[in-house]
């Protein structure tokens, strides 16, 4: 293409860009097509000498921010990938339901969360249904997996990574093995070798990742229904990781997870408090003692295992019967692990000064202060 026919055209696509950003905001699929546009065609070495710069100065003179530009490029090009649209041209904003703040953290949350789970947001996300708190949800839950680490700059290490294949069956069965099989028979390879990838991307030992898959799963209501003995429960949050300060000792107590919840919609009430405890083997199970968070800190107090029946009787036997015992899945329903309850427990008062600590550490955590919910920390 000539320079003046790219400076013709620029100019054609700046003066529709110009009545896109004054009268028609809302209309951000027209608007990502045209930058895409710029982008392929390189029309904007026309004004500048990179497509950065040229952006910064676009949005400058149209008063808009450029990470506005950037978000809704990219939220087009994820849709194009998410579609398998190959073309530019075949964008058409009447097709497209999710809004690009959506693709923006579903393009974050895909990077450490399990595929399958992904699938069922993708597939929801499309159609137009309301996922932005669910992928939220997810992110916060997963990403201390990526232990602070960002994708810019970061190396793949695909090269180190044998994937799996539609021949790879193993026999005899150990526990990898299985998975493999599993995968294979399900036709869920691609999955499976997209996990194995994230597995090997952030060096993720099998312990974490079940840890994480547990705190998913608890994100349901289901365990605290079981726990009321009633359906529905009125209200229902789930925090997980939460630091509390022991009003008894000069130290800080932790809890795997956190919810408060109440049974009924009555206006004056307190929440109750309901405590978790996760273990994943036999060894760790044996050796329990005794739990400051479960036995001070909660009305219900409940352990989760893994759904493995070598570990029902030691949890049913080696945990008070007052400590509820639920059992979490690898299979995924919708966006969490489906759980089992095996017990449930029994309800006790909490002292006044255990529930405060609770409620404090909870606001702070709400509140989305800086290591607020670190004891000391303010």
């Amino acid at each position: 293409m000539e320079f003046f026919e790219k400076k013709e055209l620029l100019e054609n696509i700046e003066l529709e860009l110009t009545e896109l950003f004054r009268h028609d905001r809302r209309n951000w699929v027209r608007t990502a097509r045209l930058l895409l546009v710029i982008e392929r065609d390189k029309l904007y070495e026309v004004r500048e000498a990179s497509y950065s710069s040229y952006i910064r100065k676009l949005a400058f003179n149209n008063r808009v921010h450029a990470s506005t530009l950037w978000r809704i490029k990219s939220a087009a090009q994820l849709y194009m990938e998410l579609c398998d649209i190959d073309e530019i041209e075949l964008l058409e904003e009447q097709n497209i339901l999710a809004t690009p703040e959506q693709l923006e953290i579903y393009k974050k949350v895909r990077t450490i969360v399990p595929e399958k789970i992904m699938e069922n947001i993708k597939s929801r996300m499309l159609e137009g249904k309301k996922v932005r708190r669910e992928l939220s949800r997810l992110w916060e839950t997963y990403r201390p997996l990526k232990k602070g680490k960002t994708e810019r700059g970061r190396k793949s290490n695909n090269d180190e990574l044998k994937l799996s294949t539609t021949e790879d069956f193993h026999i005899p069965y150990t526990e990898d093995d299985k998975n493999i099989n599993f995968a294979i028979q399900s036709n869920n390879l691609k999955q499976y070798n997209l996990d194995l990838r994230k597995i090997n991307k952030y060096h993720l030992s099998p312990e974490e990742i079940s840890i994480t898959n547990i705190k998913n799963a608890l994100r349901s209501k289901y365990w605290i229904e079981q726990a009321y003995k009633k359906i529905p429960v009125y209200r229902f949050e789930f925090f997980h990781n939460v630091s509390l300060k022991s009003p008894t000792q000069k130290k800080s107590e932790r809890a795997d997870g956190l919810a408060v919840s109440f049974s009924e919609n009555i206006k004056i009430q307190i929440p109750e408090i309901s405590a978790v405890r996760i273990y994943l083997t036999k060894e760790s199970i044996e050796k329990y003692q005794s739990d400051s968070v479960l036995e001070n800190y909660c009305n219900y107090a409940f352990v989760a295992i893994p759904d493995k029946e070598e570990l029902y009787d030691i949890a049913l036997s080696t945990f008070n019967e007052s400590i509820g015992v639920i059992s979490v899945k690898e299979q995924v329903e919708t966006t969490r692990h489906q759980l089992k309850i095996l017990r449930t427990p029994e309800y006790k008062e909490v002292k006044a000064q255990f529930s405060n600590a609770v409620f404090s550490a909870l606001l702070l955590r709400s509140l989305n202060w800086n290591n607020a919910e670190k004891p000391g920390a303010i």
